[in-house]
């Protein structure tokens, strides 16, 4: 069976001054695995997740989901099948309710696609209908968080990848919202990849770590090995 994602020697050069942000990256993720991406930073790890997706584009090598090379899948049915949930809470104008049917609008899937699916979003993010008339304003960090988490399992993609998304959280709630995702990735036998630059996070999160340096992929593998490896140096310069 192929990968879900593969990466071929794959190179990102930075716009106008050709410093590379990524660096011979080769890197192979199977159907339903769960790993952390851990660097600090600058080191690449959101341009990384970007690449997977096709929101930035390799100035060399290849990527494929699922034996085939994303330049030969339409951008909106990769990205359909390949949800980005970014750092902060990306809110659109109006209501939960529009949040949550935004795939509409933007073409990803018809509305009955999204009406049938509305309730078992729900209870995978662990929101209550009496929230879907409220705006942003009316919600707290972590509820917005899990709306836009909705949002993109809306289109039933067959990964996941998260940026950063504990961010903006306290760590009971960063830790709730891991579970959360944790939860559902096993329930829909997601793919699932976590940027973060907290350990904490990593260890709780990703079966497996990768670990960028620089933009190069320096280090992979079980995660409670590559953090004990990881963290001594790591403390003691910061994270």
């Amino acid at each position: 069976m192929d990968p879900f994602f593969k990466l071929d020697d794959v190179w990102v050069m930075g716009e106008g001054n050709g410093i590379p942000i990524l660096h011979d990256i080769s890197w192979e993720v199977a159907e339903g695995d769960r790993w952390a991406v851990v660097g600090r930073s600058g080191s690449g790890k959101s341009t990384l997740l970007r690449v997977l997706n096709r929101m930035a584009e390799p100035s060399r090598g290849t990527v494929a989901v699922r034996g085939r090379s994303v330049t030969e899948i339409p951008p909106a049915e990769l990205r359909r099948q390949v949800a980005l949930v970014f750092q902060e809470p990306v809110w659109l104008p109006g209501t939960a309710r529009d949040n949550l049917f935004a795939s509409v609008r933007l073409k990803l899937v018809p509305a009955s696609d999204v009406e049938g699916r509305l309730d078992e979003v729900l209870a995978l993010i662990g929101l209550g209908r009496d929230l879907l008339e409220r705006g942003e304003d009316e919600l707290s960090v972590g509820q917005r968080q899990r709306v836009v988490l909705g949002r993109a399992l809306m289109t039933r993609p067959r990964a996941l990848l998260l940026d950063e998304p504990t961010a903006s959280l306290d760590p009971p709630g960063a830790k709730a919202l891991l579970e959360q995702i944790m939860r559902l990735g096993k329930a829909q036998n997601l793919t699932q990849i976590l940027v973060t630059h907290r350990l904490g996070d990593a260890r709780l999160f990703g079966a497996r770590t990768v670990v960028l340096e620089g933009g190069r992929l320096v280090e992979h593998g079980a995660t409670p090995e590559v953090l004990a490896r990881l963290e001594s140096s790591w403390e003691e310069t910061g994270s």
